[in-house]
């Protein structure tokens, strides 16, 4: 039998999870998968399952359409904005993107470039957040991790910055 788990960061993505069961939820979805023949089509069959109200998914949807409805929208909105991108003054140079998502002891927000290079705390926190993208594809890819030497170069590096960004600014 296959035991399901979540990953680290997943249970607070989801409603009402402080009752979700990950074996439960693995096993509904791996049985749904079962019954599926494209799996393009997995995710709308999932939310197919989830109707029942007997089905362990059922609780962990929104189905309030007016609340789906506007986070639904939000997501639509953080699409948009991570589309907008600044024209660069080099020509060489390639559009970067004009809002930027920093987390910080405040909260996650929308920054400009402009704020993130005026702040030496901002600068920090999206070295962090590359820090942990990284993470992530260091984890992701872990079979191949001797065609990926760079990253744990690049890993140890973030990290001697991150020190001494913090030591200068303390």
């Amino acid at each position: 039998m296959v035991k399901y788990v979540f990953d680290t960061e997943m249970p607070a993505a989801i409603k009402a999870a402080k009752d979700a069961n990950p074996q439960a939820i693995g096993e509904a979805i791996a049985k749904v998968k079962s019954a599926t023949t494209n799996p393009k089509d997995l995710a709308a069959h999932v939310l197919e399952a989830a109707k029942n109200r007997r089905n362990p998914l059922h609780k962990h949807f929104e189905w309030d359409d007016a609340v789906a409805g506007h986070k639904y929208r939000l997501e639509q909105a953080r699409s948009i904005i991570r589309l907008i991108r600044v024209e660069p003054t080099n020509e060489n140079d390639r559009p970067t993107r004009a809002f930027i998502s920093v987390k910080d002891s405040k909260g996650v927000a929308y920054r400009d470039l402009g704020e993130i290079k005026r702040s030496a705390d901002l600068q920090i926190s999206l070295l962090k957040q590359a820090r942990a993208d990284l993470e992530s594809f260091r984890e992701r890819y872990a079979m191949f991790r001797d065609l990926f030497p760079e990253v744990d170069t690049a890993l140890s590096r973030i990290d001697a910055r991150i020190d001494a960004d913090q030591r200068a600014a303390a």
